[in-house]
């Protein structure tokens, strides 16, 4: 009997040290996408004044070839040194279509609105592309977003559009306004068909393979990026380098770490959050001090992320005990020996 409870104890422990050991390896994955969902934020919330410096000296289509050339330097130079592994001949097409849309279309047609619209305007319409993909992950992805989750999201977009109609150059909608809301419908296609990539390719070899596509398809833009360089401005050529190397290499990796650890409607929430951060680094680097109505739509557009996040964390709750189940079998009693040897007596 000691030797049953016994056992049931020492299984017990093993199930509480399981749990344990599975709950330090899942902090440190989310500490790091919480990480690169903050460098994400940051370095695109920068890729919005960027453009507009760099379209004073390049056009939309040479200024997305410039940009992704110079991503896919940096991404090629880091592919030896990560040994990044060749692409299955089954992904080849679902690669080149995330390659055409994320980068040639989206990065093209932003760049076309972008000579007409203001900042303000941009970072509104292309806060279409978090329901978008929240609504392709629920149809495609077979993901569930809570109502509560939905509600966040379009508590969300009501403060992004306090921050735009805040902003100095106001809102105006004109003939660029199709062509943003086309490319971050294009983008949110990108995160549906990114997402069950991810699960067989880690977020530098899905960025490179992509990158390399797209900037092929960009390839048509040549001769007029060998025009512009020649002429732009050396503070529009510093833009294109810096939307190249950070925004489009880095932050492209960050984001689809992000994707890769969260679900694509919860990511894409998060995402909400890029014209907060490109007012905060206004203030802080430009000078430009946010409106009350600006500081009032990032507090309503926290709350509506933080909301999707409650969403995401109840819908998915992590049990108190998670690990394998306890299976305890009856134990069977040892025949005693010296019962065996020694006959009964009557």
């Amino acid at each position: 009997m000691y030797r049953f409870n016994k056992e049931i104890g020492f299984a017990h422990d093993r199930q509480r040290d399981m749990e344990l050991l599975r709950r330090m390896a899942a902090r440190p994955g989310q500490s790091i996408a919480l990480g690169a969902l903050a460098a994400t934020l940051l370095l695109w919330g920068t890729a919005f004044p960027g453009i507009r410096a760099a379209l004073e000296g390049y056009g939309p289509g040479d200024l997305a070839l410039g940009r992704f050339i110079a991503a896919s330097i940096v991404l090629g130079l880091a592919a030896p040194l990560a040994r990044i592994r060749r692409p299955a001949r089954a992904d080849l097409a679902r690669l080149a279509v995330a390659g055409f849309l994320g980068v040639s279309v989206y990065h093209t047609l932003l760049n076309l609105g972008e000579r007409t619209v203001t900042a303000g305007s941009a970072s509104l319409v292309v806060s279409i592309m978090p329901p978008l993909t929240a609504l392709g992950a629920v149809i495609f992805l077979r993901e569930r977003l809570p109502g509560l989750g939905w509600a966040g999201i379009f508590v969300s977009l009501a403060g992004v559009a306090a921050i735009a109609m805040g902003d100095a150059e106001g809102v105006r909608f004109d003939s660029g306004v199709p062509l943003i809301a086309i490319g971050a419908a294009a983008f949110a296609a990108t995160n549906i068909i990114q997402k069950p990539l991810l699960g067989r390719y880690t977020p530098l070899e899905f960025v490179a393979y992509s990158t390399w596509v797209g900037t092929a398809f960009l390839l048509v833009f040549s001769p007029e990026l060998i025009r512009s360089a020649a002429a732009a401005p050396a503070r529009a050529s510093l833009a294109l380098i810096y939307l190249g190397v950070f925004p489009a290499a880095l932050g492209g990796i960050g984001w689809s770490y992000v994707l890769r650890a969260w679900k694509a409607s919860t990511a894409s929430a998060s995402l909400l959050l890029i014209p907060v951060v490109a007012t905060l680094v206004a203030w802080t680097w430009l000078g430009e001090v946010p409106t009350p109505q600006a500081l009032a739509g990032g507090a309503l557009t926290l709350a509506g992320v933080a909301l999707v996040r409650l969403a995401a964390r109840r819908s998915s709750p992590v049990p108190e005990r998670a690990a394998a189940p306890i299976v305890v079998t009856q134990a069977v009693a040892a025949p005693n020996p010296v019962h065996e040897r020694i006959p009964c007596r009557s």
